[in-house]
């Protein structure tokens, strides 16, 4: 909302490696694309909480414990259910893409 060179928060930047290969067809072409940024990821503590929160694993934990857990779920005070899940699985997705990717 802030177009390009607005300030952003925190971001993460990663380049894949050129893709080469024999590919039978775009799906796994689009296959790999989609594993280089998974692999990629840049995890921050507010995906990793979202992920925890809502799989109740605590997996997690020690890569947020600076995290202001209580502010990020204020975030969503007053929101119906389905608007708090859908935002919190929206943080959580990259998380669960990440493990996907990596096993």
């Amino acid at each position: 909302s802030h177009g390009l060179r607005g300030y952003k928060g925190n971001i993460h930047i990663s380049f894949g490696t050129p893709i080469s290969g024999e590919f039978q067809n775009s799906e796994q072409v689009a296959a790999e694309i989609d594993r280089q940024i998974h692999t990629s990821y840049k995890l921050w503590p507010s995906n990793l909480f979202a992920y925890d929160y809502l799989s109740k694993e605590g997996r997690f934990t020690d890569s947020y414990k600076d995290f202001d857990t209580q502010a990020f779920l204020y975030r969503f005070k007053g929101a119906r259910d389905e608007v708090r899940n859908y935002a919190l699985n929206a943080y959580a997705n990259p998380v669960r893409s990440y493990l996907a990717a990596n096993s």
